[in-house]
């Protein structure tokens, strides 16, 4: 799962940028009060200079400047103070979690204890080993099928798929090769690519469509790609595509950006 300390460092920056805002809009705020009312079905806008003017003086179309400004600052007090309070309390809980989180329980626990204790929370590498260590039956291997390799000496049938394989791996990103998949249809394929995303713990289809300049081949992949689709996997949010035909390779940069995108 995302560390949460790198969302609320997040949070924090989207704060300041808030506070910011408000803080340059309350520079020179308007003096005076808004009274803002229901007539009709339509709003009407007073000024009230004094605490004391309890009705105002009404504002027409051409003074209507003013009531923006008044609602605007009021707005931005609000809004500063709670992103302020906000703030306040993340930074507080950064230094609580500073002390010691949970996931650091088990990591300072003694060599000698770790045997007799079972974890009750599970580390982002060690679910991407449990996630990888399912077994599962790959598409077979028929006589005369390629047989390319990966750094991880497995069999692959073209040489953009290991280029793939290889760049998964030195980023550190877990995948199976033609795990079988079941869609919403009860067809059941096998993606080129099944791989795991370690923060969010989602798992993501990707698809390597190397022949597309084969009339054929692509009608076969539009194909493909509907049923995708049709059974809630996007591009871009849980599926990857990438393209090649016989006049234009693999682009590997692009794959690359492409996976860092989706902060896998």
């Amino acid at each position: 799962m995302r560390d949460i300390n790198e969302l609320l460092q997040l949070r924090i920056k989207e704060l300041n940028k808030i506070i910011k805002k408000c803080r340059r809009y309350l520079a020179a705020p308007p003096e005076g009060t808004l009274r803002a009312v229901m007539s009709r079905g339509k709003p009407r806008y007073y000024y009230r200079e004094k605490p004391s003017d309890r009705t105002g003086t009404y504002l027409n179309s051409k003074n209507l400047y003013l009531a923006k400004r008044l609602a605007q600052r009021d707005y931005c007090y609000n809004a500063l103070d709670a992103a302020t309070r906000e703030m306040e309390a993340i930074k507080t809980l950064i230094r609580l979690r500073s002390d010691e989180s949970v996931e650091d329980c088990h990591i300072h626990v003694s060599e000698a204890r770790k045997p007799l204790i079972t974890s009750v929370v599970v580390s982002d590498e060690e679910y991407a080993r449990q996630w990888q260590e399912i077994p599962y039956t790959g598409k077979p291997f028929l006589p005369g099928d390629p047989d390319y390799r990966s750094l991880r000496d497995e069999r692959m049938r073209s040489k953009s798929e290991v280029i793939i394989a290889d760049l998964l791996s030195l980023l550190g990103i877990p995948y199976k090769y033609e795990c079988p998949l079941t869609l919403k249809d009860g067809t059941v394929i096998y993606p080129d690519f099944t791989i795991l995303n370690k923060r969010t713990r989602e798992v993501i289809i990707f698809e390597h469509l190397g022949m597309m300049g084969d009339e054929n081949y692509a009608a076969k992949n539009i194909k493909k790609i509907n049923s995708y689709l049709l059974s809630g996997y996007i591009p871009g949010i849980n599926l990857i595509l990438s393209f090649e035909s016989n006049t234009v390779g693999l682009n590997i940069k692009a794959v690359e950006t492409e996976l860092r995108a989706l902060a896998l």
